[in-house]
Order: structure tokens, then sequence, then C-alpha cells
């Protein structure tokens, strides 16, 4: 399954939210294919944050690469 399906399947989950991209993405960092479609299409993903296991995987402005 590639990243755009999946995305929208998340999308359609009433639990999750996915915010779109508004702004152009720009990086001088290397990203792997996925995270960089991710990146130039959306701004955030919330999966089930009234769970205790709930997650939000942050825009690209709060994105700290780790191996700088």
């Amino acid at each position: 399954m590639r990243i755009k399906e999946i995305l929208e399947i998340i999308a359609q989950n009433r639990h999750c939210k996915v915010v779109k991209r508004t702004t152009d993405f720009t990086c001088e960092c290397r990203l792997p294919e996925d995270l960089q479609y991710f990146f130039n299409h959306y701004d955030a993903i919330e999966l089930f944050l009234h769970k205790p296991y709930g997650i939000k995987i942050v825009s690209s402005t709060d994105f700290i690469p780790t191996n700088k």
C-alpha cells in the first residue's frame, strides 16, 4: 500500500485528523520518499488522540532531524 492510500484511509476515520498543507514545503535535508510526499501535501496527522496510545505526527515546522 502506498503512502497516499494510507493517508486517504486515515482521513476517513472519525477518530483521526489529517491536516492538508496550505503553504509550500522546503527542506534542505534528505528525507525518505514517503516522508517527502507527506510534507509536500500534509501539515500534520492526529491519530486517536482520545486514547492513551494516541499520537500526533508533527508538521514540517516542528520536525527536527536527528542526524544533524
